[in-house]
């Protein structure tokens, strides 16, 4: 009795549902990335998936991380292949039991008693009904180095076999590293700089108002450790539809004044014989590039990381009229707390060294450069990240940092430190009239939230403050792909 249904459950031990993906009318198939804080969707054409891309490593086009190739199907398909699996075995299930009420029920023919017994509650399942595609989409990439196919919404640039980044190459197309000479560049203390070199790239389409202007111009300010090509930070979002759109906007990012490229203590061999300068200085040198080279008096916006938020904030301070908004990336108002203590550190390293200053070049400067540097290993990064390296990793990670300064000039150092050692406009936040961004990262231990961002936003009228979390803490601005959506949202409100 009942042998069918016993049977079948037997069976289904071992039962596998196999249902095909299918493609859409251009030859795509939907694929979503399975990082639980990214879960991006796009489509990849899928003669390219089967036979370009490597099943051991899947790159998603959004965040870039990677994960086998059975990794990648959608919620949607997954939730639709249970759903199918549900069915089927629910039908194999109802089957077995039907056949077994019917033979049940022979077997009452000739007894006194009568038992019926009838099977009812489960569908004829239609096994080869496929499942449901995205719609088409029509920002179409293929990977100039393996010539994979892929199709993505808003910004994202990763090529899903080979993992090249398409923003790059976009940016490649665009981007023609420049330098360009002032006539003069006048300091702050009255000092004078004549023939003062200015390292800059530019992307996008520059659009004129009806007296000739210049009128989507955006100025990128990078940070302590960047030059012009910090810009590169918004490559995920500069692509179609994207919150910094390169064929809507005009961006601009220079080296900034007192780094090297551009007018520093090492490029004009003035080293410790440079004017002083502080973060007013830079935002001058910003201003006065624009004016000569570009005749641009007004811009779109600023964004600001790191130390280039202080030099956005401070422009926006000072000179209110001159720009629409301003976006300030892991920054603050001042330089205050732990960070003038690590500033005042590398200071005092730094001139502890009875060779600095000398004519002469020293190589015990390069020592000292080194030791000033590694003060700031600790902090890049959230707590998070640091414990969970072994301490091999983190020996390995303390000589790389240590070593990259050694490709630092440490009067170009020690000048860019004491200019944002006394850095303090908090008392100019309310001059501010431009509609403001600040981001900040929870973990970040350069510029926590809670005593940088948030009362920021508090002080700054017209102000929005977006938070979200990355284990690379202060570094983590490199993720801002995270905030894309509040990004757009924010550009599309000015």
């Amino acid at each position: 009795m009942f042998e069918n249904i016993l049977n079948e459950l037997n069976n289904l031990k071992s039962y596998n549902y196999e249902i095909d993906i299918p493609v859409d009318e251009e030859g795509y198939i939907d694929k979503e990335c399975p990082n639980q804080e990214c879960l991006y969707q796009f489509k990849i054409f899928a003669e390219d998936w089967k036979n370009i891309c490597k099943d051991e490593a899947i790159y998603c086009p959004r965040c870039g991380k990677t994960a086998t190739s059975d990794k990648w199907f959608t919620t949607e398909q997954i939730e639709e292949s249970k759903q199918r699996a549900i069915e089927s075995i629910n039908y194999r299930i109802g089957s077995a039991l039907e056949k077994d009420a019917r033979i049940f029920n022979r077997k009452q023919k000739n007894n006194f008693i009568k038992l019926n017994m009838k099977v009812s509650g489960f569908k004829k399942f239609e096994n080869n009904l496929p499942l449901s595609c995205k719609e088409l989409i029509e920002q179409k990439v293929e990977c100039k180095h393996c010539h994979t196919r892929y199709a993505v919404i808003g910004s994202a640039f990763y090529c899903p076999s080979c993992g090249n980044n398409s923003a790059i190459n976009t940016f490649d197309e665009f981007i023609k590293t420049t330098y360009f000479k002032l006539n003069n560049f006048k300091f702050s203390d009255g000092q004078e700089l004549k023939d003062v070199d200015v390292e800059y790239i530019s992307v996008g389409t520059p659009q004129y108002d009806d007296e000739g202007n210049i009128s989507n111009a955006i100025i990128y300010c990078h940070g302590s450790s960047g030059n012009f090509a910090s810009l590169y930070k918004l490559k995920d979002l500069v692509g179609q539809d994207g919150p910094f759109d390169k064929d809507k906007y005009f961006f601009i990012s220079l080296t900034c004044l007192g780094k090297p490229g551009s007018c520093s203590p090492s490029t004009t061999k003035l080293f410790q014989e440079f004017p002083h300068y502080e973060v007013e200085d830079m935002v001058n040198f910003h201003r006065e590039f624009l004016k000569e080279k570009f005749s641009i008096e007004k811009v779109k916006g600023v964004i600001g990381n790191s130390k280039g938020g202080y030099v956005a904030l401070s422009w926006a301070a000072l000179y209110p009229d001159t720009l629409d908004f301003v976006v300030s990336m892991v920054s603050s108002y001042k330089t205050a707390g732990h960070n003038y203590i690590l500033s005042k550190l590398m200071d005092e390293i730094i001139i502890a060294n009875p060779k600095y200053g000398c004519e002469k070049f020293d190589a015990s400067l390069n020592v000292t450069l080194k030791m000033a540097s590694l003060i700031y290993f600790n902090y890049g990064f959230s707590k998070e990240f640091y414990r969970k390296q072994d301490n091999h990793s983190l020996d390995v990670s303390f000589d790389e940092f240590g070593d990259e300064s050694l490709f630092d000039d440490i009067y170009d150092v020690k000048f860019e430190n004491d200019a944002v050692l006394h850095y303090d406009i908090e008392d100019k936040l309310g001059d501010i009239k431009a509609k403001t961004l600040i981001i900040a990262i929870n973990q970040d231990q350069y510029f926590p939230p809670e005593l940088d961002g948030i009362p920021m936003s508090k002080m700054i009228e017209n102000s929005t403050l977006i938070r979200f979390d990355s284990e690379l803490g202060h570094v983590g601005s490199n993720e801002i792909y995270k905030i894309e959506k509040e990004i757009k949202e924010f550009m599309d409100s000015l």
